[in-house]
């Protein structure tokens, strides 16, 4: 594999691994065709643009396609393989911007060190994490692996994508975010994400790998014969887990809730879910992705229930204290009221 392919990783995040004018990679189109790529190429200290990398059936070769500028039938010049096309004379790179390829970021993992079973751990609406294995040099170590849902097939013709192709498609982009921030985290109350492999679809994200489940499902079956003691231990795990976020500058965006703590091979708690949590200084209002993300309302906080959330650690402050009271009552807030203007009068 070319160290230059960044495999489905979307346009934005490429943007940032883009440092100076005339560093480029490719990526892929996010259809199911494996006839159209993206060359991605900073052209100033602010703008990128995209070439279409397109294979011809016709000359039995790729081309280069300047997106701006069609070419004329005559100035499409084929190779037979990509890696001849992007190695062209320097002039034709000059001209295309092509200078500088830039090497695949460490969160990025190889499919084929990846092999995954049918052993679901669980599901939501667009992912599910399956058990798996990952192989790290000589060695295999048992790995969860969350891979985005496929929802039928995309055509790039495609003028009006469904509902279902919007939010896979945000689940993808939250879920490469996840990697990304979290890549490096070490903290023994935290799961290790160990990188996202997204060469082909669809897009997975390789975590530790957490037998005991998640802490709301041991609540619920063991709620006779937990201790208290115990559930103090797990809420001081918990909030072990928070206060490094604080110190590497993150805040985990609400979703701190029994549910998204899970149970490690040692019993300990390991907070989970990270594809809502943001560097402080990236949060200037909300996120352009975010307006078809579904909200945990039930953990959010006071101040970002509101067209311009203001989000801080005293966010995940609150939603540590929900998560308190699931632990000592067995029970979200609100169980039975599950309608909003009751929320909204509980937190007034």
């Amino acid at each position: 594999m070319q160290p230059w392919y960044l495999g489905f990783l979307s346009r934005d995040h490429i943007a940032t691994h883009l440092l100076k004018p005339g560093d480029w990679c490719v990526r892929s189109s996010g259809t199911n065709t494996k006839r159209l790529l993206f060359v991605v190429t900073k052209v100033d200290e602010k703008n990128v643009r995209e070439l279409k990398l397109v294979y011809m059936e016709n000359l039995k070769g790729w081309t280069l396609v300047d997106m701006t500028n069609t070419n004329t039938n005559d100035e499409l010049i084929t190779y037979g393989s990509i890696v001849e096309l992007l190695s062209r004379e320097s002039s034709f790179r000059q001209k295309m911007n092509l200078l500088s390829p830039i090497n695949r970021p460490n969160y990025l993992l190889d499919d084929e060190n990846l092999t995954m079973t049918d052993i679901k751990l669980g599901e939501g609406h667009y992912a599910e994490v399956l058990k798996g294995t990952l192989k790290i040099g000589a060695e295999e170590i048992t790995v969860a692996v969350k891979r985005c849902l496929q929802v039928g097939k995309v055509s790039i013709t495609d003028k009006r994508p469904t509902k279902d192709f919007i939010k896979i498609k945000l689940a993808k982009s939250q879920m490469i975010a996840e990697a990304r921030l979290v890549n490096d985290f070490l903290h023994k109350n935290i799961v290790k994400i160990y990188g996202v492999a997204c060469n082909s679809a669809p897009v997975k994200v390789v975590m530790e790998y957490c037998p005991g489940g998640s802490l709301k499902n041991l609540l619920i079956k063991h709620k006779e014969t937990i201790k208290k003691e115990e559930r103090n231990i797990f809420l001081y795990e918990a909030a072990k887990a928070l206060r490094y976020f604080q110190l590497k500058k993150c805040v985990h965006r609400w979703d701190v809730a029994a549910r998204n703590c899970l149970i490690g091979i040692n019993g300990s708690l390991k907070l989970s879910d990270f594809g809502l949590s943001r560097r402080l200084e990236d949060l200037k209002g909300l996120p352009n992705d975010d307006e078809n993300t579904a909200w945990p309302i039930p953990w959010m906080a006071p101040e970002t229930l509101s067209r311009k959330p203001k989000f801080t650690t005293k966010s995940d402050v609150y939603a540590f204290g929900i998560l308190i009271y699931e632990v000592i009552e067995f029970r979200s807030l609100y169980h039975q009221k599950k309608k909003l203007n009751f929320m909204d009068q509980t937190v007034q």
